[in-house]
């Protein structure tokens, strides 16, 4: 029976608690290492971590990185997991002796000094971290764990699950079908026992001093400040709907910071409960979990909870604001007015009647106790509350469960608004004002159109928003008739629209909203009134239907549209503004009629979707949060498997250019809303991005240099964070671009430049000093080839011819003497003269040789067509020394007159070949023959010709080929001189 009441009980809170749950669902197809969650933390940077049994994701917000068995996890369960360190992520799996890390991004693996397997770790208050074994309690630092002094003596073992700190000098430990143990943490001394063993799960100390104790088939326990006084453990009494879970596991309790308690459990999903209030709610599949066993629970510094399942991985965006629909007892869901009365509670208005909500009494009653079932306003005035139907004024009270009629004043004309005015009341209907003056109604006409809202301004002026778009403010007299002062708002220029809300602000503006072209604003200005402000989509309003308007102070007002709450942040000075949606925050886009602040900074709307409780404008939250942002990863383009640290300034060389840096902030409220700006200062980006959506950034080819990557992220709100974060880049300088390179290339160039000109000068030098030796050399051949010997006997022959009266020879061998002597002097001035010209030289000379031996051998010479016909240049009588040694050393001393020379000047591929053969007696018998002295001469001549060869040449190689020539009985046959020329 107590099972039923609570059951029923509990159908009955959750149906008028109508808190709107968001879940954000995440699995591995998000990027989870697997769906089954058993442990989250969030680390010091706020990135969170979730243990699987198949290993750990990271989130940054931005995205998820896994740690599995690719990166070196090895066992089946992940116990627990915390920050033991800032950037050090330590997890314990399912009886590993070891500890797993992540630092840096990189899963390292630890051994356990102590080796005892860590089932749970618990981070105390001032930062040490306690672990649970079955074998006892232990202090864990740098994975070594140190023994508690509890437990000692005991035969069986501990087995312990979880430990919190409880007050300012207890620990409470959980154990597996043991005792519940209090102890001393000081002494370590045992304070209180259970004095019934339990499984137990979870353990949690809320903020009242009370901890709760989820068990395994023992549903949820509780402990307070009296449960000590005694030795034996004294459990609290809870609620009643708790006997309903008397049976369940609870494996994990959070509270948020509203103070609700939230307990998650093994087959009925997620118990929402706020032990000042009594509210009381079970989350279930039906209301949006992906699945009833939740084994961890997790509240994120946003005070997001995040809910670990069987199932997946869910984010609960927990904004503790409610809604009253027709699903909690409304007559309907259109309200377009809400008072709080003096009965507590809420009661709204709307077409289909009135209805009084009383959150504390777990009860709405609606009637309507008059005709008229469309109510379009309602005020409170003293402890006095009129409710305006369109034809009757009615004055009513609230009774218990009812809603009373006390008057009803009769009207003429269709009314829609009314207000305060001094003592009374203003009602604005069709082309009529009416005044409710001394318990009686004064109707009063006005030649403006249909007036939907009123306002009064601090000058006493009565402001009207009409259904035809007019704008006007009236003169209120002594006798309560209105005087018409000024015609304004746009519908003067003939604009189809209609006014829904009016209201004025402490500096005389007049803020007015339309139901298809936004928000407008009048400024003052002397006697007139100017629009000075419009306000539509295209300046960040969520919808250009705005309806309800409220001031919420002097610089923020607050419009309802079409598609949820937006805050105005106005200056003061000046007509500069800002637009923020308020509903985004919230995650609700429905209709807003009419805005009214509630008690504290709290706000109640009415909606096309009900009556909504905001607990604030609620970006409060977002307007705290300085959005911090931190560089995740730092990737090579040309090395993915790269690690680079970037909690320290990076260094790069210069083949490092191109890379990808990731980034995150970790704010979980609506992270996939949140946008980033970038500059890199120092590069080519220097000026701040435009916003995008994406973590990450990249760069190719950057110059070297140093770089400063800045970040910046934007919330929800397009509002700058006022945290940046910033990154030191360093590209390394080439070495051909370095200064000691430079200058080394310079001092290489320099020595080979002067190595060079060294050069230069001794090639003209040298080129100097062979000009003089071929000088030199063309002399001396000069004076060997002008020899006395040659001169005198060719004289004597020609004499000879003189004597013999033989004229006609005498004149001849002159004339030819003379020749040889003209061209040889000739010659002499220059160092080459053309091949014909000397191969006339030599035929002269070669005719007067014959003229002096009297004929004793015969010359045959022959001279390729190009050779005598071209313009080819060679030294002066080169072959003459070779032709002369010929004669005098091979042909002279032939007994007979059979000595033949044959001279042939031939052209191959650029080079011109003297081959000079005779048939002379050779050069060994030559050299038998002559003295030394001729052989030195010889010898000398042959040098002088060489020299001469090898200058002209200059390319060096064969200068003067001899060979001896032999018959077939190799007997000495003759010589054959080749002398080369490269032309």
């Amino acid at each position: 029976m107590k099972w039923l009441v609570a059951s029923v009980f509990c159908l009955i809170v959750n149906a008028v608690v109508g808190q709107q749950l968001h879940f954000d669902t995440y699995t591995t197809s998000n990027g989870l290492v697997a769906n089954e969650i058993r442990c989250i933390t969030q680390a010091a940077n706020g990135f969170m971590y979730f243990g699987t049994p198949a290993g750990v994701t990271a989130y940054d917000g931005n995205r998820f990185r896994k740690y599995n068995y690719h990166s070196g996890f090895l066992h089946s369960l992940v116990q627990d997991i915390e920050e033991v360190a800032p950037g050090d992520i330590a997890f314990f799996a399912t009886a590993a002796r070891t500890s797993y890390h992540i630092r840096n991004q990189r899963l390292s693996t630890d051994t356990l000094i102590g080796g005892q397997p860590v089932r749970s770790l618990y981070k105390a208050r001032d930062g040490s971290f306690f672990a649970c074994t079955e074998d006892g309690l232990y202090r864990y630092e740098r994975d070594k764990l140190t023994r508690i002094p509890v437990y000692e003596g005991q035969e069986d073992k501990p087995e312990l699950n979880c430990m919190t700190e409880w007050l300012d000098s207890f620990v409470v430990i959980g154990r597996s079908f043991l005792s519940i143990d209090v102890f001393n943490k000081y002494t370590w001394q045992l304070v209180s026992s259970s004095v019934a063993p339990y499984f137990v799960r979870n353990l949690f100390a809320d903020s009242h001093g009370k901890v709760w104790i989820g068990c395994i088939e023992k549903g949820v326990l509780c402990i307070d400040r009296n449960s000590v006084e005694v030795s034996r453990l004294q459990f609290v009494s809870l609620p009643a709907f708790f006997e309903a879970y008397s049976t369940t596991e609870f494996r994990s309790t959070v509270e948020d910071k509203q103070g609700n308690l939230w307990l998650g459990t093994v087959g009925k999903g997620l118990i929402r409960y706020h032990p000042a209030s009594g509210r009381f709610q079970q989350i279930s599949s039906a209301n949006g979990l992906v699945g009833n066993t939740v084994f961890v629970l997790y509240a994120d510094r946003e005070d997001n909870l995040w809910i670990g399942s069987n199932n997946g991985l869910q984010k609960l965006v927990y904004k503790d604001w409610l809604l009253y629909s027709s699903r909690d007892g409304l007559p309907a869901d259109l309200v377009l007015d809400v008072i709080e009365p003096d009965g507590g509670g809420f009661v709204t208005a709307g077409y289909s009647g009135l209805a009084w909500i009383r959150p504390q009494q777990k009860t709405v009653t609606w009637n309507t106790p008059f005709e008229d079932k469309t109510v379009n306003c309602l005020i409170k005035k003293g402890n006095t509350c009129y409710a305006l139907s369109s034809h009757t004024l009615n004055v009513l009270s609230f009774d218990r469960d009812m809603i009373r009629l006390i008057r009803s004043y009769p009207l003429r004309g269709n009314y829609r608004t009314m207000i305060a005015y001094k003592d009374n009341l203003l009602l604005g209907g069709d082309n009529v004002l009416a005044v409710l003056h001394d318990d009686r109604v004064q109707e009063n006409s006005l030649a403006s159109g249909p007036i939907n809202c009123m306002t009064v301004d601090r000058n006493g002026i009565l402001w009207t928003g009409s259904k035809d778009n007019t704008v006007c403010g009236y003169q209120m007299t002594e006798l309560l008739q209105p005087q018409l002062l000024y015609t304004a708002g746009h519908g003067i220029d003939g604009v189809a629209d209609e006014v829904h809300s009016i209201l004025a602000d402490k500096q005389g503006r007049i803020w007015y909203s339309t139901v298809l072209h936004g928000l407008y604003m009048l400024k003052p200005d002397g006697g007139e009134f100017l629009e000075g402000l419009h306000l539509s989509i295209q300046g960040g309003m969520s919808d250009n239907t705005c309806r309800g308007l409220l001031l919420y102070n002097d610089t923020t007002l607050l419009a309802g549209t079409g598609a949820g709450l937006d805050r105005v942040i106005i200056s003061l000075s000046s007509n500069r503004y800002s637009v923020v949606p308020v509903s985004t925050y919230y995650d609700f886009s429905s209709t807003v009629y009419t805005i009214k602040p509630g008690k504290g900074r709290s706000l109640l709307l009415g909606t096309e979707s009900g009556l909504m409780q905001l607990p604030g404008i609620a970006t409060d939250k977002q307007d705290a949060r300085r959005l911090p942002v931190y560089f995740t990863s730092f990737s090579l383009l040309n090395n993915a498997d790269s690690v680079i640290d970037v909690n320290r300034p990076v260094h790069l060389s210069y083949d490092q250019s191109s890379f990808t840096i990731d980034f995150a902030s970790p704010g979980f409220v609506n992270e996939r809303a949140l946008r980033y700006m970038y500059r890199l200062q120092g590069g080519r980006q220097s000026s701040w991005s435009e916003p995008t959506s994406s973590g990450s950034v990249t760069f190719s080819n950057l110059p070297p240099g140093k770089f400063l990557l800045e970040v910046k992220a934007m919330d929800i709100n397009n509002r700058l964070s006022t945290a940046t974060a910033a990154l030191s880049i360093n590209v390394a300088t080439p070495f051909w671009q370095r200064a000691w390179f430079l200058l080394l290339v310079l001092l290489s160039v320099g020595l080979i430049v002067y190595l060079l000109i060294r050069r230069r000068v001794a090639n003209i030098r040298r080129q100097a000093a062979l000009k003089q030796k071929v000088a030199e050399t063309e002399m001396m051949a000069l004076r060997a080839q002008m020899n006395p010997h040659f001169i005198f006997n060719c004289i004597s022959s020609i004499d000879n011819f003189i004597q013999d009266n033989d004229r006609e020879n005498a004149s001849g061998w002159l004339n030819k003497f003379a020749r040889l002597i003209r061209n040889i002097l000739d010659s002499s001035k220059t160092d080459s003269i053309p091949f014909w010209k000397d191969w006339e030289t030599l035929r002269l000379y070669i005719e007067l040789e014959q003229l002096r031996s009297d004929g004793q051998y015969s010359v045959e010479l022959e001279a390729d067509d190009a050779l005598l016909n071209g313009h080819y240049r060679i030294p002066p009588l080169i072959a003459q020394p070779y032709i002369e040694n010929a004669i005098h050393h091979g042909l002279k001393h032939r007994r007979d007159r059979e000595g033949k020379l044959h001279i042939e000047a031939l052209l191959l591929d650029g080079v011109l070949e003297y081959r000079i053969t005779d048939n002379g007696i050779g050069r060994t018998a030559s050299a038998a023959l002559n003295g030394v002295n001729k052989l030195r001469h010889n010898s000398y001549g042959m040098q002088m010709s060489r020299e001469r060869i090898a200058l002209f040449n200059e390319q060096g190689g064969q200068d003067a080929v001899i060979t001896d020539l032999y018959d077939e009985a190799g007997a000495a046959s003759g010589t054959m001189v080749r002398v080369i020329l490269f032309v």
